[in-house]
């Protein structure tokens, strides 16, 4: 997959596509106070953003239908995802850094292969 950012003119490559996703996934924005944004699939992360949102952004939903896309249902998460979502990106972001510290070059696939 590629995103692009208002700041760039060109695509910037991603270690995700929704290519892989299957009829009922759950696909999610989110973006941590820090600015970083994760893409989760099924509550669990797939990818992080290739930019960090400005603080105080205005933020608003969008849908890019891509490929053979029937149909998409707009839902709102419940608090209780959106923490089961914070928890596993920060589980899968430590893990991607215990790779690293045990030799696991930074940009080999992992786990979570994001930074």
């Amino acid at each position: 997959g590629a995103a692009r950012s208002p700041d760039d003119a060109d695509y910037i490559d991603l270690h995700w596509s929704p290519l892989d996703l299957q009829k009922g996934d759950t696909v999610g924005l989110l973006v941590k106070g820090d600015g970083k944004l994760v893409v989760m699939v099924n509550g669990q992360p797939a990818c992080v953003g290739p930019r960090q949102v400005p603080e105080f952004t205005p933020l608003y939903p969008f849908i890019a239908l891509l490929g053979n896309t029937q149909a998409v249902s707009l839902v709102q998460p419940s608090t209780a995802l959106v923490k089961t979502a914070v928890a596993n990106f920060a589980r899968a972001a430590r893990r991607s850094m215990l790779h690293q510290e045990a030799g696991g070059a930074p940009g080999e696939v992992n786990y979570f292969d994001a930074w």
